[in-house]
């Protein structure tokens, strides 16, 4: 009988450690995406903070370029008048696609948290 109790603790024993190993190994897992999910954002917060500058940049530009049009005599120079029009409107596509960019990396980085939040609850 204390023969059979020290094989059923040994039985226990070893799937106690078993279940240890594979809880560690789950964890060394979970750990391993969290880092990577914690470099996704990095990443994506340079992104966006590159793209926030690229905004301002052009926004800038725009500005410019309005001031110049308002100094251009509107009877001379006309063709630079619809050459600035012209540059004002692909400056003003070009910041509306940044601004859809900056709104998706913007997603994307709420996502990632999410995901990270996800995987750390579990």
């Amino acid at each position: 009988e204390q023969n059979q109790l020290e094989q059923g603790n040994i039985l226990i024993e070893k799937d106690f450690i078993s279940s240890l190993k594979e809880a560690e190994l789950e964890f060394l897992q979970l750990q391993a995406n969290v880092d990577g999910l914690k470099e996704e954002q990095e990443r994506l917060l340079n992104s966006l903070v590159e793209s926030e500058h690229q905004i301002m940049l052009w926004e800038r530009k725009i500005q410019l370029a309005k001031e110049m049009k308002e100094s251009v005599d509107s009877e001379t120079g006309q063709t630079e008048v619809r050459a600035m029009k012209a540059e004002i409107h692909r400056m003003q596509v070009r910041h509306s696609q940044l601004m859809r960019q900056q709104e998706k990396m913007i997603q994307d980085m709420e996502k990632a948290i999410y995901r990270r939040e996800t995987i750390i609850q579990k």
